[in-house]
């Protein structure tokens, strides 16, 4: 999860939002192409770097759970 809370989530997806929008229209206006399909092309560029940053901080904090379970140490840091 990138965000915990609605405000913030709704702030991070507008931010988003217009820099996809912008590169889109970037991208798009040198070589002439159609504005929104390439701004679909962005957006969905944007999607799957989320995606699989998401996955592999998941990936990254069950590995240091079960490291520090198998290791004697607490999961939650407390003595």
């Amino acid at each position: 999860d990138l965000v915990h809370s609605l405000g913030r989530m709704m702030a991070l997806a507008t931010v988003i939002g217009i820099a996809v929008t912008l590169t889109g229209l970037a991208a798009s206006y040198s070589p002439d192409l159609p504005v929104g399909p390439v701004i679909v092309l962005v957006a969905g560029g944007v999607y799957l770097v989320s995606s699989l940053t998401t996955r592999a901080l998941a990936r990254r904090r069950a590995r240091s759970a079960v490291s520090a379970a198998t290791s004697g140490g607490n999961v939650l840091g407390e003595s």
